[in-house]
């Protein structure tokens, strides 16, 4: 199977698109904050799309360290050791068409190019679109970091950038081709998703694992909490602190909590929810597909019109004369009293009725229903 790189997955790839668009039509700088869980490469590869195959774009790291920012941008140039300011710095040979990669040092040393890069966008808005040069600052993660508004200065998050279809393919990717029933292997990836959320680390742990695993994680969240350092944390109560160290974060456009930090917070109800949403997604519409199949296969064999009772008291709650009608449960009973044989068939719809009826209550569907002989419709539906 042919692996996705993770900058070419859907989310990473549009939001390296935008930054490029700013930088290669606009000339735009970029202040870009880093997060706990900011995949590495993300340079690397916008740097092969600015600069590979182009002659436009020059790629040059600047050291901090040696001075004030405009000493820092002009260093190596004759002209540069002369009285310099702000003003006449694309006056400089070979000045232009740069993109200038900055990586501050510390909270001073972060303040010190804020401050400088608005006079520095200003000076650049007054250049040809093709001669500009730019400068890619990041922010390291847990400084704070206030941009002033500038047209000339665009300012990204990795926050918010992966998307459950990003997720979804890096996990299909870990899983170990083996033999299994499609509705387990695609509940084994959406599980991996609903725990992982935006961590690829943590779901590139989770998805090889069996279903059983993932349906009972608790033990597994904690020993990953654990080896990233979440313990500190348990206690927090600051968002932002929590978004700084990755324990909280923006996926599918809600502010959610790591599911490891859940574990350390022994919040079972809150991993078991995610589980549940995962299962939700589906089986779900396994159930359904296959109350439809055994509709139409095994019409003979289900005797209408058939009551459905409430399970307390014995009462009839409703007469069902439709086919369509039938859920089920009303399916289950039927077979009970009107099929002698083909076990198989009725221990598959007794799964499926046990699986309904776990999430229609809001309840995780336990690993014992899911096994890969009370999933399989070809062994349960061969009694023609």
């Amino acid at each position: 199977m042919r692996r996705w790189d993770y900058y070419e997955l859907p989310g990473p790839s549009a939001f390296l698109d935008r930054i490029e668009e700013d930088i290669q039509e606009e000339g735009q700088s970029i202040v870009l904050k880093m997060g706990r869980f900011t995949p590495t490469g993300w340079l690397e590869e916008l740097n092969r799309r600015l600069c590979s195959d182009s002659d436009h774009w020059h790629w040059t790291y600047i050291d901090t360290s040696r001075g004030a920012p405009l000493q820092c941008l002009t260093k190596g140039s004759e002209k540069g050791r002369r009285t310099l300011c702000e003003e006449n710095l694309y006056d400089l040979e070979g000045f232009g068409q740069r993109i200038f990669i900055v990586e501050p040092h510390g909270a001073s040393d972060l303040d010190v190019w804020l401050g400088f890069l608005p006079k520095f966008a200003d000076i650049t808005r007054q250049q040809p679109p093709f001669s500009r040069s730019a400068i890619l600052l990041t922010v390291p993660s847990g400084l704070p970091c206030q941009v002033n508004e500038n047209v000339m200065i665009r300012e990204y998050s990795f926050e918010g950038v992966v998307t459950p279809v990003d997720m979804l393919i890096y996990a299909y990717q870990h899983i170990p081709e083996v033999a299994r029933g499609k509705v387990l292997r695609n509940l084994q990836a959406q599980l991996s998703v609903e725990l992982s959320l935006w961590d690829f680390d943590l779901c590139k742990e989770l998805s090889p694992l069996p279903v059983a695993n993932l349906i009972e994680s608790e033990a597994i969240l904690n020993r990953y909490a654990e080896k990233i350092g979440f313990q500190e944390l348990v206690s927090e109560e600051d968002n932002d602190r929590l978004t700084e160290a990755g324990a909280r974060g923006l996926f599918e456009g809600e502010e959610r909590i790591h599911s490891a930090m859940l574990a350390l917070r022994n919040d079972s109800e809150g991993i078991k929810r995610r589980v549940w949403r995962a299962q939700l997604l589906i089986l779900y519409p396994f159930v359904e597909e296959h109350r439809q199949k055994i509709l139409c296969r095994y019409e003979r064999f289900i005797k209408l019109p058939h009551t459905r009772k409430d399970g307390k008291d014995g009462r009839v709650v409703k007469t069902i004369a439709l086919l369509q009608d039938m859920e089920i449960g009303d399916i289950m009973i039927n077979f009970r009293h009107h099929l002698k044989y083909h076990k198989p068939l009725k221990n598959f719809v007794r799964n499926l009725w046990e699986i309904r009826r776990k999430l229609a209550h809001l309840n995780v569907v336990p690993a014992k229903y899911l096994t890969e002989r009370d999933m399989d419709w070809d062994y349960a539906g061969n009694h023609d």
